[in-house]
C-alpha cells in the first residue's frame, strides 16, 4: 500500500482521482470481506488460498519482469500447503503441519530444477521460488490461525448483537489497524508530509505520514477493545495498534523494495486505486503474523 505519503505529488488531480478509486474499491470489497470473516471456515481458508495464489502469481510476474525465473508450479503448491497446514493445525495437533509444509516446499522447489538442461541459474530460481512462496503463503496463513482463536470475548461488547466469534473479532482487529493506519498515514502525509522516509525505495512516504498512521492505529486498537469485547486492556489495544502500524509500514516498504529491484511500479491492475492484489495486501503480510503472535502472547498472560 502507498500509505505514508508525502504531499509532493506532481498533480493534485491525480491524487484526487486515485482517492476516489480507493473509496469505490473499499465500498465494493468491504461487505465481501465482512461476510467472509463473519461466516468463518471453510470460507476463510478458501479465500486465503485464492489470495495467496493470486499474490504469488503477481510476485513471480514481477520477478520475471526483472529477468528472473521462479517456478510457478512449486510456488503454488507451497502456498496452498502453508494455508492448509494452518487450517488443520488445531484439529490435528499431533503433527507439525507447518514443518511438513516447509519440508515439502523445499523438496518440491529443488526437485523442479533437477530435470532442466540449463542449470546456470538454478540456485537463484530455487531461492526465489521458495522465499516468494514463504513470503506470501506462510504470512497469509496467519489469518487462518487468527480465525481459530477460541479465547472468549467479554460479554459486554458493544457489538455483541452481531454474535462475532472470537477469531472473527481478532481478524477485524488486524484488518482495522492495518487499513485505518494506512488511511491515517495517507491523509496526514498528504496534508503535512515534508520529510521523506525512504526516498530511494518509496518516494511518496513521509515521516509525518507514518506518525499519523501510528496515531490512527493506536486509536483504532483502543476503541476496538470495548467495541468488540476484546479480553485485553485498552492499553494493550494501543500497543497492538503501534506494533501493527509499524509492521504495516515495513511490509509496504518491503514490497516497494521488490518492485524497485525489478523497476516495475505496480504488481497488477486488478483493484482500481491500488494496483494488484499484492499492492493491496503487502502490509497485511507483515501485520497478520506480527499481531497474531502478540495477540497469542497477550491472551496467554491474561
Amino acid at each position: 500500500m502507498d500509505s505514508v505519503n508525502a504531499a509532493t505529488e506532481p498533480s493534485r488531480k491525480a491524487l484526487d482521482r486515485n482517492l476516489i478509486e480507493r473509496i469505490l474499491s473499499a465500498v465494493v470489497l468491504l461487505p465481501i470481506v465482512a461476510f467472509i470473516v463473519w461466516w468463518g471456515e471453510p470460507l476463510v481458508s478458501a479465500t486465503v488460498i485464492l489470495l495467496a495464489v493470486a499474490a504469488l502469481y503477481e510476485l513471480f510476474t514481477l520477478f520475471r519482469g526483472g529477468g528472473y525465473n521462479p517456478r510457478r508450479s512449486a510456488g503454488f503448491l507451497s502456498v496452498v500447503l502453508f494455508v492448509l497446514a494452518a487450517r488443520v493445525r488445531a484439529s490435528v495437533p499431533t503433527l507439525d503441519w507447518t514443518g511438513f509444509a516447509l519440508v515439502t516446499s523445499i523438496i518440491a522447489s529443488l526437485s523442479v530444477e533437477l530435470p532442466r538442461h540449463n542449470r546456470e541459474h538454478s540456485l537463484l530460481h530455487w531461492s526465489l521460488t521458495l522465499s516468494g512462496a514463504t513470503y506470501i503463503g506462510w504470512t497469509l496463513a496467519h489469518f487462518v490461525l487468527l480465525r481459530d482463536i477460541q479465547h472468549p470475548l467479554a460479554p459486554n461488547a458493544l457489538l455483541r448483537p452481531l454474535r462475532l466469534d472470537a477469531g472473527a473479532a481478532w481478524i477485524v482487529v488486524v484488518l482495522a489497524i492495518t487499513f485505518l493506519s494506512d488511511t491515517g498515514a495517507y491523509f496526514t502525509g498528504r496534508a503535512f508530509g515534508r520529510h521523506r522516509m525512504a526516498p530511494y525505495i518509496s518516494p511518496k512516504k513521509s515521516w509525518e505520514g507514518m506518525i499519523g498512521g501510528v496515531l490512527a492505529a493506536i486509536i483504532t486498537g483502543m476503541l476496538l477493545t470495548p467495541v468488540l469485547g476484546l479480553p485485553i486492556s485498552m492499553w494493550a489495544g494501543a500497543f497492538l495498534g503501534i506494533a501493527g502500524s509499524l509492521a504495516g509500514v515495513a511490509g509496504d516498504l518491503a514490497e516497494s523494495l521488490i518492485k524497485r529491484q525489478v523497476d516495475i511500479k505496480d504488481s497488477g491492475k486488478i483493484i482500481p486505486g491500488h494496483g494488484g492484489i499484492l499492492d493491496r495486501i503487502d502490509s497485511l503480510l507483515f501485520t497478520a503474523p506480527v499481531l497474531y503472535y502478540m495477540i497469542t502472547l497477550t491472551l496467554l498472560a491474561t
